[in-house]
């Protein structure tokens, strides 16, 4: 009898115990849902605190913010830039992939989904050093092990390249006299902001349709120093040499910039994530879908 309290009192406590992710809405209902039933899928993995992203949905007033319809201008449609950002990249990705997109946050996935047959593509958002190492280690070894094309933005191209051994560092100090385009944003260095022109130095599918030099947009002061064996550089621009990275055996691909934000001026990105879920292999239509009330979209 005490053997089977010792094995069941703590399922059953760990089952009351407040989850981190409450008070998020129904951000993550996808994911709650998400089984091999399902059809294919792109996994988005959202990187926010979860802190922060509860204090979002309450100022979006709570409740149901998954599938609320974006305006074109910020702030028009209510919600906290923060938020906009992971929703706008969700319907970007969907349009882009064509396949249903399920949010998940960091803290959720492990890496036993990857067993998951319907997951054909990963993305994940810029990542920030969190105090949680556990989390942090669980992420890098999701990305040791997957198989299925895996894509991820600025501080989750860093977290790629450190998992395999890599190293960090800020790109330089401002020089006397130039101008700092954030002075609130790590003050006194260097940094790639807005959008600037990145050379190709290796040729490969994902800049199919592009040419030698793409124009994305940057947000960032630290660049990979040392690069692992075990990644091909693709492409650098003036004062940060590994802007694209692609693992050598298989499709884990890591850009410094931030491809997922573009515009008709600036369509370099765009193309980009096409080419990586062309690569992904992912030519379902999701419009049919969402027409047949899928309970992703509700």
């Amino acid at each position: 009898m005490k053997w089977l309290l010792s094995v069941l009192l703590p399922a059953l406590v760990s089952t009351g115990a407040a989850s981190p992710l409450d008070g998020t809405g129904d951000l993550f209902s996808g994911w709650a849902k998400f089984s091999t039933n399902f059809p294919p899928s792109v996994v988005l993995i959202n990187t926010q605190n979860a802190a922060e992203l509860r204090e979002q949905v309450k100022q979006a007033g709570g409740g149901k913010v998954l599938r609320r319809p974006l305006q074109p201008q910020d702030n028009a449609d209510g919600l906290p830039h923060g938020l906009r950002k992971v929703l706008q990249l969700r319907n970007r990705i969907e349009e882009l992939s064509g396949l249903p997109c399920v949010l998940v946050s960091y803290i959720q996935i492990t890496r036993r989904d990857l067993e998951k047959p319907n997951i054909k593509a990963i993305v994940m958002t810029a990542w920030k050093p969190r105090d949680d190492k556990a989390r942090e280690q669980e992420l890098q070894e999701l990305i040791k092990l997957t198989t299925k094309p895996f894509i991820a933005f600025c501080g989750g191209h860093h977290l790629i390249y450190l998992t395999y051994g890599g190293t960090s560092g800020i790109m330089r100090k401002l020089k006397p006299g130039e101008k700092d385009p954030n002075p609130k944003y790590y003050p006194g260095l260097y940094k790639e902001w807005d959008f600037g022109t990145v050379r190709i130095v290796k040729r490969d599918p994902i800049f199919d349709g592009l040419p030698d030099e793409i124009v994305v947009p940057q947000r960032h002061y630290a660049e990979c120093k040392q690069l692992p064996v075990a990644f091909d550089l693709l492409a650098s621009s003036a004062e940060c040499k590994v802007q694209v990275i692609k693992h050598r055996d298989r499709p884990v691909y890591g850009t410094q910039f931030h491809p997922e934000i573009y515009d008709d001026e600036h369509p370099h990105g765009k193309i980009l994530l096409q080419n990586f879920f062309r690569i992904a292999g992912n030519d379902a239509n999701v419009e049919h879908l969402k027409g047949a009330g899928h309970p992703l979209f509700r």
